[in-house]
């Protein structure tokens, strides 16, 4: 088994407001108004896809103000027709300890990380998703976000979790991260997958044209430690 293990740091540059690849945004959220860093007008999350207009004004995170979100939106993008993100159906618990298991010796560890029974905190590791991933003639795989001792993670697993083909970590969070499924957001024939959490958004792109898929990073977007903060993830 070959596991590949990236550190991934946000950068100063990925720090700036409205930094970013061209057409493409993070949606940051506080009391319920949502705000834009970096560019596109079709914003989409767990709660669907729909057209947004900024206001004018600034808010979470420096960002621009944002009108007719859909509820839990997280990434922008331009275009027309962004479509809706699949469905992601709920793993069996045994699936998601074997995920825990299989990420344990990834995530940094100390002598205070509690141990717990809970198949989504087992050996101090918050999983914040677990996502089955359908590939064209080929097996499925498990996208999957862990956290533990302020690092997040996003890993690619065989679909039972036994076996761990890549390994991203990402420095600097304070809470668990969570994944929108993988899904051709662009038009452009790969799909995307993103890591958030409540001040960051990672957006990658599925490699999908080797036996295993690979995660490459697009961009990192943090939001300003002396900005107020936007509301928890």
């Amino acid at each position: 088994m070959l596991l590949l293990l990236t550190l991934l740091a946000c950068s100063s540059g990925d720090r700036a407001r409205g930094d970013g690849p061209p057409g493409w945004g993070a949606v940051f959220w506080r009391d319920g108004v949502a705000a834009r860093l970096g560019e596109g007008d079709q914003a989409l999350g767990r709660g669907g896809v729909g057209t947004v207009h900024t206001t004018g004004e600034a808010g979470a995170c420096g960002g621009a103000v944002l009108s007719e979100v859909p509820p839990l939106a997280r990434l922008t993008v331009a275009g027309e027709g962004a479509p809706a993100l699949p469905e992601v159906p709920k793993v069996q618990a045994d699936v998601a300890r074997a995920a825990a298991v299989a990420l344990h010796p990834s995530l940094p560890v100390d002598r205070f990380t509690p141990h717990s029974e809970d198949p989504e905190r087992l050996h101090g590791i918050d999983l914040g998703s677990v996502v089955k991933t359908r590939r064209e003639h080929a097996p499925p795989v498990l996208l999957v976000s862990a956290f533990r001792e302020g690092s997040a993670a996003v890993a690619v697993l065989s679909r039972d979790a036994r076996e761990v083909h890549e390994v991203t970590l990402l420095e600097g969070w304070s809470e668990r991260a969570h994944l929108l499924p993988a899904a051709d957001l662009d038009g452009d024939g790969r799909r995307e997958v993103a890591a958030y959490g409540p001040r960051d958004l990672v957006l990658f792109r599925l490699d999908e044209s080797g036996r295993h898929p690979r995660l490459e990073r697009v961009h990192a977007w943090r939001c300003p430690e002396a900005d107020g903060g936007p509301d928890e993830g």
